[in-house]
């Protein structure tokens, strides 16, 4: 009897000590995800991408439904976390990571990560007005190469 008592505490030794079961780094980037609120900035990323979607082509409006349920099946936390965290371990170590999710639980941190997706959008602003503004130079640039390239084919 106490033999087979030692093989199933080993057995069950065995199964918690599996790799994937109890990753210190996977639980670690787990709470990070969770303490940057990881699963509503995604849900609101993709509803902000949808919305632009549909501003930049109303001939899409009829198929936003299709956009949703798209978005949702491969776009979502659920269907990314696990590649989400597998990011995270391949690019910091365990202290790293916990260190970061030290620094979302501060007030500072906390504002970051609030604020990011806007500061992010308007960042983005700034580069498609900086582009807007400067379209002639780019223009130009692309026929100045296309002639540059024409007659090195000649």
């Amino acid at each position: 009897m106490k033999t087979l008592k030692i093989q199933c505490l080993a057995m069950v030794l065995c199964l918690f000590s599996a790799p994937g079961f109890a990753d210190p780094e996977r639980e670690a980037a787990r709470a990070l995800l969770d303490s940057i609120h990881a699963e509503q900035v995604m849900t609101d990323m993709v509803q902000r991408a949808l919305a632009v979607e549909m501003e930049n082509n109303p001939a899409l409006a009829p198929y936003q439904g299709v956009f949703k349920v798209f978005y949702d099946q491969y776009l979502s936390y659920d269907a990314i976390s696990e590649q989400l965290i597998d990011l995270y371990t391949e690019a910091f170590t365990l202290e790293e990571i916990q260190q970061i999710t030290a620094f979302y639980q501060t007030p500072a941190g906390a504002k970051a990560m609030r604020l990011s997706p806007e500061l992010f959008q308007k960042g983005m602003q700034i580069g498609q007005r900086n582009v807007a503004e400067h379209m002639e130079v780019l223009q130009r640039m692309i026929v100045d190469e296309a002639a540059r390239l024409q007659l090195m084919q000649q």
